[in-house]
């Protein structure tokens, strides 16, 4: 199955189509839109838990009391205070590939 392609480094990546919200012990990439495509717009994570779970995580720092507890948010606060309200609407966002529990 094809997937969507995404640039980090110069480099193009291409995220399998395969994976979905419920996939979990995975590794994932948020990449700002606002910024565009470039390796300081983008983040990379690794999660146990079901990809949706640990962007609920994410989502829930977007507040005045708690950005700093994530990247995602700390790079909104920071790059784009205006748009911090956006949440992870800012971010394109996909797993990238799965991982073996830790």
């Amino acid at each position: 199955s094809s997937g969507i392609n995404a640039e980090y480094g110069g480099k193009s990546i291409t995220v399998p189509a395969k994976y979905t919200c419920a996939t979990s012990n995975c590794i994932y990439m948020a990449q700002c839109k606002l910024c565009g495509q470039g390796e300081e717009n983008t983040y990379f994570g690794q999660t146990m838990q079901r990809f949706n779970s640990r962007l609920n995580g994410h989502r829930s720092h977007f507040n005045e009391m708690d950005y700093m507890k994530s990247a995602l948010s700390v790079h909104a606060k920071e790059k784009h205070p205006d748009q911090f309200s956006m949440g992870l609407t800012m971010y394109r966002m996909a797993v990238i590939r799965e991982c073996q529990p830790q």
